[in-house]
């Protein structure tokens, strides 16, 4: 399976909530500039994108961990399973408003 432009868009509004859920503004960041957060971030962030995406990261890949949004975003594209759409993880209760 391919990944399309819409699966992508969704990945990424993913991504863009790790990152949220870390305290980063997506908004404020340079794609190629470095994110200058501290290791235990870090490590936040890559287990938030394992958990969310259903992946592992390999030994050789924690090796170089990309230190830039661009980087960590291609990094989690790369390594999301072909069946990422069944490989959903349930994060929490939506925020949704009764319109009633």
């Amino acid at each position: 399976m391919n990944n399309s432009v819409n699966d992508t868009g969704n990945y990424l509004e993913r991504i863009n909530k790790v990152f949220m859920q870390n305290g980063i503004i997506v908004e404020e960041l340079e794609p190629q500039e470095p994110i200058n957060v501290d290791s235990l971030t870090t490590m936040s962030l890559l287990v938030g994108f394992e958990e969310e995406f259903g992946f592992d990261l390999t030994e050789e890949e924690l090796l170089y961990i990309p230190d830039t949004y661009e980087g960590m975003k291609n990094l989690v594209l790369q390594n999301i399973p072909q069946n990422a759409e069944y490989n959903l993880v349930y994060t929490g209760p939506m925020n949704h408003k009764n319109n009633e």
